[in-house]
């Protein structure tokens, strides 16, 4: 087993200063980037283990089991939480561990506040799940000493496991054109994060290529009272849209509602295409069930799980990106 003063020998720093890198502590302790660098280029070399199991987490019990959090946003998407929580479950059943796992509610923009994810007193690892722009911005520049896995976010610094955004919409997009739709629009919400604004851009991009233009409405919430809002907008415009993709399933429900009122027929007056990131037995059992584009949410928290436990047993390893697949689920509202 490789000691801290194996890698104090290889990497030319003494003991304390590698100890204190290699918990975590570089930061508070004022320790050069450049000597992080070295230290924990020396660790990979040598193959250092840290002993996870031994380390003393506030809160621990004696199980032996290893302490996960998953960091969710306490926004509109708490809801959302359920599906991931189940992905989570279901792989950990697969693979016969016994995790603790923490659900940790987070206002996205303040990651960079929460003292837990630079020590190890607290958790062995976790998933961060809904960062925001600046919440990528502190965790691109700050290699943190617990092992993250990054939900549906990009990182050159953590493992990650996402979708590609801008196919989300050109594939939406491209359904609508095979219907033969001429008058395109996008029911949107409040951007949380790159890959909202990446949605719309495919779904955009793939009509102008048409020389068609796309009317973008945005909605004050992602919720069915914005949807509805939203909708009432839209039927006010001097072209109605014949086809309409929506940023949540939540906003599609209202919009639905609204269109009923207005006696406006789905899908022969308007189709309707909504991303598929909340409760699919809502999309299923809407009137109309509304057609999505699925975002795999359980197999994806699945992926995250082994991704982390793998860091875990392997803290040096190369940094792993895992792509998944997208796909359309056709329903009532698109013609099906």
């Amino acid at each position: 087993m490789t000691t801290i003063k194996q890698i104090s020998e290889l990497a030319g720093f003494s003991t304390s200063t590698v100890s204190i890198v290699l918990r975590g502590a570089a930061k508070e302790r004022s320790i050069p980037p450049d000597t992080c660098r070295k230290i924990r280029e020396a660790a990979a070399k040598l193959n250092y283990q840290p002993n996870i199991e031994a380390r003393s987490l506030r809160d621990q019990s004696n199980t032996g089991a290893i302490t996960i959090a998953f960091y969710w946003a306490q926004d509109f998407r708490a809801s959302m939480m359920i599906r991931f929580m189940a992905g989570l479950n279901n792989r950990l059943a697969e693979l016969g561990e016994t995790v603790k796992l923490i659900v940790v509610p987070y206002n996205p923009g303040e990651l960079e506040n929460d003292t837990r994810l630079s020590k190890q007193s607290y958790y062995h690892a976790a998933i961060i799940c809904n960062a925001d722009n600046k919440d990528m911005a502190f965790l691109n520049s700050n290699k943190l000493s617990i092992p993250l896995v990054l939900y549906n976010r990009r990182s050159p610094l953590y493992d990650h496991v996402y979708i590609e955004n801008e196919k989300l919409g050109r594939l939406a997009a491209g359904v609508f054109v095979k219907h033969g739709k001429k008058h395109p629009a996008i029911l949107n919400a409040p951007i949380a994060f790159m890959g909202m604004k990446l949605r719309c851009d495919g779904f955009i991009a793939a009509w102008e290529k048409l020389g068609i233009s796309v009317s973008n409405q945005f909605t004050n919430n992602n919720n069915c009272q914005s949807g509805y809002d939203g909708m009432k907008k839209l039927l006010k415009a001097k072209t109605r849209p014949d086809c309409l993709f929506c940023a949540s399933d939540m906003v599609a429900i209202g919009a639905l509602r609204c269109l009923h009122q207005n006696n406006v027929k789905v899908p022969e007056d308007m189709e309707i295409i909504s991303v598929g990131n909340g409760d699919i037995q809502l999309d299923e059992y809407a009137w109309p069930s509304i057609a999505t584009v699925l975002i795999p949410m359980e197999e994806m928290a699945g992926k995250c799980i082994s991704l982390l436990l793998e860091r875990i047993k392997n803290p040096y390893a190369p940094l792993r990106a895992v792509k998944n697949k997208i796909k359309f689920i056709p329903r009532e509202s698109c013609g099906k």
